[in-house]
């Protein structure tokens, strides 16, 4: 049987930040952050879709593996463009690969992990040789901005990986796998119209947006992830003390500290992004992969294990070893605390202000970029002073392609998380 080696990573957030204090009133604002953990998440803007998010992600991680091909490849997605066709094929057009298979996969927050194990399978039985997985979500697109239980909750943004066929002299990147579903409790996370079931609401209009049950889907998601931490390791060997790092689903970080205390592991071994992206889920685990790997938590020969838990309800986990020759998904230190987003702000304004020379009077936080008149030549400058002086390396057309009524804010936001391949 071949085994599976993952030799690129990519990932994508669009560009729009939403701060708590924007979508809710103060109060509730502090308890999302405090008790979910959420502080802010990325959101989509007219015209921007799945397909899009799982573009970018997917030229991303094609870079980061030096590879111009695959031999197909799977999205994950519970939010695709449209009921039918499937997103994957025009997300593989896109990219350059018409021709190749291409399918969705919707198991939820799970997805990614499903549609890793069926890459595996496409590649252990030599049909193809390299797959590209994409976990790509608008779950802004499923919530009701009026439910203050959902709403809070969930961003949008893509991350992918490109696996391909080991080498016999190798060391395989992933190990035991073990998934799972129950769909008697499929009421419990569902978006109750508009399938062949239920095409238009009959009570509410809002049976168009995803519903949760909080409580059962805490206690669900625990208890599931827990158990399938312990059956994969074990599956693989593996002692839960042996094993370097978590990589768990962002839910939030509720039911991340409460798998943690349930498996006895300790926190500071869980890597997290759930203060600046929210929930993404197809895209939790691809974005925590690739932020990982950037920052340096992810180690040459260190081994991980990937757990999700979803709609369905669905359940996967998977171990890794961490393989010693994966080109970073982007380069910045920003993740590693030199710059955060005050620091940003500062640099954008004052690069604009000075260096680009542009009046300081409509140079403002909350100004836009149209207002600021931030054009061509100032992107330009803009864009030699962060790789000169910061080491941020980023095309000037990624900041032109934010809309002219992003604020000066937005920008800096976007370019504390930016990602940038090294290729």
């Amino acid at each position: 049987m071949t085994e599976t080696i993952l030799c690129g990573l990519g990932s994508w957030l669009p560009p729009t930040v939403v701060d708590n204090t924007h979508i809710m009133a103060p109060q509730t604002a502090d308890f999302v952050r405090r008790r979910l953990g959420i502080s802010r998440r990325h959101r989509v803007t007219p015209g921007t879709a799945t397909v899009h998010l799982a573009h970018e992600a997917g030229r991303r991680a094609l870079s980061s593996a030096a590879a111009e091909e695959v031999d197909a490849l799977v999205l994950a997605t519970t939010t695709p463009d449209r009921l039918c066709p499937a997103a994957a094929p025009e997300v593989a057009s896109l990219l350059g690969l018409t021709g190749i298979p291409a399918f969705d996969v919707n198991a939820g927050c799970s997805g990614f992990l499903y549609a890793c194990e069926l890459a595996r399978g496409l590649i252990s039985t030599a049909r193809t040789s390299s797959v590209l997985v994409i976990g790509a979500e608008c779950a802004s697109a499923m919530v009701n901005p009026n439910d203050p239980s959902t709403a809070p909750l969930f961003g949008d943004g893509a991350g992918a990986a490109v696996l391909r066929a080991a080498r016999p002299h190798e060391t395989p990147t992933f190990g035991a796998a073990v998934w799972g579903s129950d769909g008697s409790l499929a009421d419990i996370i569902a978006i109750p119209a508009g399938g062949a079931r239920r095409r238009t609401p009959v009570d509410a209009a809002d049976e168009m947006f995803l519903h949760m049950r909080g409580s059962d889907v805490l206690r669900n998601a625990v208890r599931r992830m827990s158990d399938a931490v312990r059956d994969v390791t074990a599956a693989t060997g593996w002692a839960l003390d042996e094993v370097d790092v978590l990589l768990a689903h962002q839910a939030n970080a509720a039911i991340t500290h409460a798998v943690a205390a349930s498996l006895g592991f300790p926190t500071e071994r869980m890597p997290s992004n759930i203060a600046t992206v929210g929930n993404t889920a197809a895209a939790s685990i691809p974005l925590l992969l690739a932020h990982a790997a950037a920052d340096g938590t992810l180690k040459p020969a260190q081994r991980a294990v990937l757990v999700s838990f979803g709609s369905g309800l669905t359940w996967a986990a998977a171990t890794a070893t961490w393989p010693s020759d994966i080109t970073p998904p982007y380069l910045t230190p920003l993740l590693e605390g030199a710059l955060r987003m005050a620091d940003m702000l500062t640099i954008v304004m004052d690069t604009l202000t000075n260096a680009a020379a542009l009046p300081p009077g409509p140079v403002t936080p909350e100004a836009t970029l149209a207002e600021a008149g931030v054009d061509s030549m100032a992107v330009a400058v803009l864009a030699m002073v962060l790789e000169e002086d910061h080491g941020l390396v980023i095309p000037e057309s990624d900041i032109t392609g934010l809309s002219s009524t992003s604020t000066l804010t937005e920008l800096a936001a976007f370019l504390e998380h930016y990602q940038v391949t090294t290729a």
